[in-house]
């Protein structure tokens, strides 16, 4: 029932977050970078933060999701995607941005991983961070950021109902289930061609309940982790590869462009609508076949996230060689 009022409140609110959007003067204008060719409403992302938090809220009074501090967690959810809405309309400095995503994920790690040793919360509080910023880098393209979240949410929350073992509704599944609903009107309209975008509001947003994802999977079990890293894996590695070779060319690494292996791949085909299809069929083909590969070879954990990022590898190492 939650999840279907989740789906209208969030389908309702966008209806409405269309007229509402170029009046806040929240729209987008094709530049060169742009793979759109008309102006579009920008900041939609908000709405699914909003919606996305009433229900956290929800679920953790009626007792279907406990979490430590959830009103604190909703509260930074919140922040993060009024902060995404203002840099969305104003262009914000990055410096303040990046102080807020590293002191959002330090709340994150202080309320949910306490007990584990200082060098890994230090990794987990930069690998945050880096999680925050590749959801913003991997946004520039019709419907494929979306995709790519709802892929990630669909698989990890049926992998933590298959693995979970004392008849209890997992927190990781629920709190992936709850996202899917909030998100998945927007997925539908933010599809190519898009009339509507997320913006730095949802990305920023999906990019820190990613983490909360994440690390609650974790704390629920172990293999929750692993699972997170491979269905993440083709957006870590087109992100994180294109960094390294950004700064190994001497490029600034703050500075916004189109050199990613999905943008690349845009421009050659011309069509946002094969981008996504190619993603979801190397999730399909490659990303959950690993995933169920854990389920029966868990000792090979490593061996299955190191496999994951292969075909992304791949296809950036050839894109860039066919140009």
């Amino acid at each position: 029932m939650l999840i279907v009022a989740g789906f209208a409140m969030s389908f309702l609110g966008l209806v409405v977050f269309k007229h509402v959007g170029p009046k806040l003067g929240l729209v987008d204008r094709p530049n060169l970078r742009s793979h759109h060719s008309k102006a579009t409403v920008l900041g939609g992302g908000f709405v699914v933060a909003l919606v996305f938090v009433i229900l956290l809220l929800i679920a953790a009074d009626t007792g279907q999701l406990m979490l430590s501090d959830i009103g604190g967690l909703a509260s930074t959810m919140l922040i993060l995607a009024l902060m995404g809405l203002a840099d969305d309309r104003f262009d914000l400095p990055i410096l303040p941005r990046l102080m807020a995503y590293c002191l959002a994920c330090g709340f994150l790690i202080s309320i949910q991983s306490v007990h584990y040793p200082w060098p890994l919360l230090l990794v987990w509080l930069i690998f945050g961070v880096w999680t925050i910023n590749v959801i913003n880098f991997m946004d520039g393209l019709d419907g494929f950021a979306t995709t790519q979240v709802l892929v990630v949410c669909g698989g990890l929350g049926l992998f933590a109902l298959w693995i979970a073992d004392d008849g209890v509704l997992p927190s990781t599944t629920v709190l992936c289930g709850l996202l899917v609903a909030a998100l998945l009107p927007f997925w539908i309209i933010n599809w190519p061609p898009a009339s509507i975008f997320m913006g730095d509001s949802g990305a920023v947003f999906l990019g820190f309940t990613l983490c909360v994802i994440g690390i609650t999977g974790f704390n629920d079990h172990s293999l929750l982790g692993f699972a997170w890293l491979i269905l993440m894996a083709p957006f870590l590695t087109d992100a994180g590869v294109t960094l390294l070779i950004r700064l190994w060319q001497g490029r600034p690494p703050h500075i916004a462009h189109n050199d990613h292996l999905y943008q690349r791949l845009a421009r050659r085909t011309g069509c946002a609508r094969r981008i996504n299809s190619g993603l979801l069929m190397l999730h399909g083909l490659w990303q959950i076949p690993l995933l169920m590969g854990l389920l029966y070879r868990p000792s090979w954990a490593f061996f299955m996230v190191f496999l994951s990022v292969i075909p992304t590898l791949f296809l950036l190492v050839r894109e860039r060689r066919w140009r």
